[in-house]
Order: structure tokens, then C-alpha cells, then sequence
């Protein structure tokens, strides 16, 4: 199963995220805002002994916004550079996850804050 999440960062409240995948069996979360501040740290060490992995973007230069993507450690998947740069209407995090040897599920996080605006229908039409 998956589920969308806009936890508004996911550091404070990694074990309740964690409680309501596992309650729910979420196969794949699609999780944006997770405020994030680097790839490897506390929150991403815990999502992984809860038993599931995480693709993420943040933000380097300030506090708050991402996307990722939180995979259940059973599955395959693979990271997929989209090769869209530059987008500054949103942001976002994707993986293919492999479901048998001839089928694969491109999974997009996006997070988009503010008005909608041509510029982000534009960048979208892009990265799609």
C-alpha cells in the first residue's frame, strides 16, 4: 500500500510516521516537508531500523521543505536521476521500484509551496 504525508518535518516525529506505516503495512510513503538537513543523520538511521529505507532531497541552503520517498526494505528500488535541473517552483525525490523483472513504478515526491503559477506548470511538464 502507500501513503502521502506532510509531516512538516519528519524529525520530531519520526516515531509516530514509523508507528503509522508499520499499523498501516505502507509498502512506499511519499513524504514531503520532511525538513531534512543532510543524507545521513539521526532521523534517516531510525526510518531504517524500523525497517524501511529513504530517497530524499533537502534543502542546503535553508531550514524546511524536501521530498522522499520511504521504501520498505523488502523492496527494490533504484535511485532515477530525472536530469531536470534548475526547477525553482518546486522540489522533489524519485526511485523506480521494481515489482517483477518486466515492470517498474516511477515514484515522484514533489513539494510545491506557494502560488500556482505558469513557471511551475512549465517545470512540471518538464520533469513528467
Amino acid at each position: 500500500s502507500y501513503l502521502f504525508e506532510n509531516p512538516r518535518s519528519i524529525n520530531n516525529k519520526c516515531a509516530d510516521m514509523m508507528c503509522l506505516l508499520q499499523d498501516n503495512t505502507v509498502d512506499v510513503a511519499f513524504i514531503t516537508e520532511t525538513w531534512l538537513i543532510d543524507h545521513s543523520n539521526a532521523t534517516t538511521a531510525d526510518i531504517k531500523s524500523y525497517g524501511y529505507t529513504i530517497v530524499h532531497e533537502h534543502r542546503a541552503d535553508t531550514k524546511g521543505g524536501g521530498a522522499g520517498l520511504l521504501f520498505r526494505s523488502s523492496l527494490q528500488y533504484n535511485l532515477v536521476n530525472l536530469k531536470v535541473n534548475n526547477v525553482s517552483t518546486f522540489e522533489y525525490s524519485s526511485a523506480a521500484l521494481t515489482c517483477s523483472v518486466d515492470m517498474k513504478i516511477l515514484c515522484i515526491a514533489i513539494y510545491r509551496t506557494g502560488p500556482i503559477l505558469k513557471q511551475f506548470f512549465e517545470e512540471l511538464d518538464i520533469l513528467l
